[in-house]
């Protein structure tokens, strides 16, 4: 939840402001045009509007109190405050009372105050937090795909460690992974039943991730051989904003039950949370990565904390930026990792291909290693993933349409 000292004037849709506008400006709108119709049917008097062009977005901006779109730098967002502002350029007394401005101040014809910002999908690092804290405008993610990454991720943990992509490109070439040796005549894949698994970040991703290891981790007949790991920013002791990911808190599985305060859904699906990455990392077969990237996690799992593993199997569904670039590339070539399943990279194309549809994802030559599964930022990928997508950050809208503000809004002072 956001922690603004005054949070801006919720108008609840009985006082929407009549040149208030809804305005999308992603392609989940045109491809889920009936979750628009269904929003407009539960709310007749406000205004919606799809813009299908740059353009079209920037007219339509200056008059909207609610926008679903990417992330925009401060330049453009600064256009919604026209409504706001005087000859001089300050806020009038008007926007206090989130009422339309004065004509003579100069805005434009039908402005409004943008109050929400919707970006639908999870990752907020490209957003300019300070703006949205300076002028009190409500900034909410969506994790409506976390179903569909957090499958994703597993897929890749079991190609990566099971070397599936691998003895498939060798079997296309007639190589059969059999060793002239008569002790050990075949070349491993590793199995991870009774594993230790660690989830970097509890969130809704994590959280389902540990949902689908567990089985993996616990044996059939109930006993753990296993462990199931997560590191937690939140944890008890971890301080504000949990900026401290080095620190030694843990908290088991039984003392989360025993403790009355603690009642967070992490805590019923994993053995034991720590607030410090070393801790978490510890003898770790297989570690993922669902963290949000933040100024306190940005180059955070350098190669010589993921030593502390037992040369895990890394999946990261998060961000590249987490994993430092040379690192991340030394310790699949070196053997401080295993192997790796890679969603998210250090050098991704514009979505609409201004640099051209081909691009390596890394200065280093990841693609050339035979331990690494690669998959192209495309975790959310499925129709399934994309309309839970778009529905979880229309949840936000219908929420500030209803109430005026949006419960699950982001921290901007914390990053997530």
């Amino acid at each position: 939840m956001s922690d603004f000292a005054d949070r801006p004037v919720g108008r609840p849709v009985g006082a929407a402001s009549p040149s208030g506008l809804v305005l999308f400006y992603y392609h989940l709108a045109r491809e889920f045009p009936q979750e628009v119709d269904r929003l407009r049917e539960i709310f007749p008097e406000v205004n919606f509007a799809v813009a299908e062009t740059e353009e079209q977005f920037q007219e339509l901006l200056p008059r909207a109190e609610v926008i679903v779109a990417p992330p925009q730098p401060a330049t453009v967002l600064d256009t919604t405050l026209l409504a706001t502002r005087g000859k001089d350029g300050a806020h009038g007394a008007a926007d206090a009372r989130g009422e339309a401005a004065d004509p003579s101040g100069g805005p434009s014809a039908g402005a409004s105050r943008l109050r929400a910002h919707v970006i639908p999908f999870a990752g907020i690092n490209q957003v300019p937090l300070n703006w949205y804290r300076q002028h009190q405008v409500l900034l909410a993610g969506s994790h409506g795909n976390a179903g569909a990454v957090a499958e994703r991720a597993v897929a890749l943990m079991y190609a990566a460690a099971g070397r599936v992509a691998e003895f498939d490109a060798d079997l296309r070439q007639g190589r059969w992974h059999r060793r002239r040796d008569e002790v050990q005549p075949f070349d491993y894949w590793r199995s991870l039943t009774g594993s230790r698994i660690t989830v970097l970040g509890t969130g809704t991703i994590g959280c389902r991730v540990a949902e689908l290891v567990a089985p993996l981790v616990h044996s059939a007949g109930g006993e753990r051989s296993g462990e199931l790991v997560g590191l937690h920013r939140g944890g008890p002791n971890s301080g504000h904003g949990s900026a401290e990911v080095h620190s030694s808190h843990v908290v088991t599985a039984e003392a989360a039950t025993a403790d009355g305060r603690i009642r967070r859904h992490p805590e019923q699906l994993f053995d034991r949370l720590t607030t410090g990455v070393e801790e978490a990392l510890a003898a770790a077969d297989v570690v993922f990565v669902t963290l949000p990237l933040t100024e306190a996690t940005r180059g955070m799992l350098t190669q010589d904390l993921l030593a502390a593993t037992t040369r895990a199997t890394l999946v990261n569904v998060a961000r590249a930026e987490i994993i430092p670039e040379e690192d991340c590339y030394r310790a699949l070539t070196e053997g401080t990792l295993g192997a790796a399943g890679i969603d998210v990279w250090y050098r991704n194309p514009h979505p609409f291909w201004k640099e051209g549809p081909d691009a390596l994802p890394s200065q280093y030559p990841f693609h050339q290693l035979r331990n690494v599964v690669m998959s192209p930022h495309a975790a959310s990928h499925s129709r399934e993933g994309k309309l839970a997508q778009f529905t979880g950050a229309l949840s936000h809208v219908e929420e500030y349409l209803k109430t005026g503000f949006m419960e699950r809004a982001v921290d901007v002072v914390r990053g997530y």
